[in-house]
């Protein structure tokens, strides 16, 4: 399973890293502090679950849904 965490806080990256390192040991962890990385990640690895951030830096989440919807139509977004 391949799980991408979007936030722009490295803290709470951090945070909910560990948290699913320790429950999902067998997962790829990938994060993304800004909506490019977490493009680039979504174009180079396959993300069977995205966690997004509402608020995204300067980016608001609602912006990039229907996109994200409409090109990765099996992931899953939390």
């Amino acid at each position: 399973m391949n799980i991408l965490l979007a936030d722009d806080h490295p803290l709470v990256l951090d945070g909910l890293k560990s948290a699913i390192e320790r429950k999902f040991k067998d997962a790829a962890l990938y994060t993304a502090l800004c909506a490019t990385e977490l493009y680039d990640h979504l174009k180079n690895q396959e993300i069977d679950i995205l966690f997004q951030d509402i608020k995204f830096g300067e980016t608001h989440a609602r912006d990039i849904l229907k996109d994200l919807k409409l090109n990765y139509p099996k992931l899953k977004i939390i």
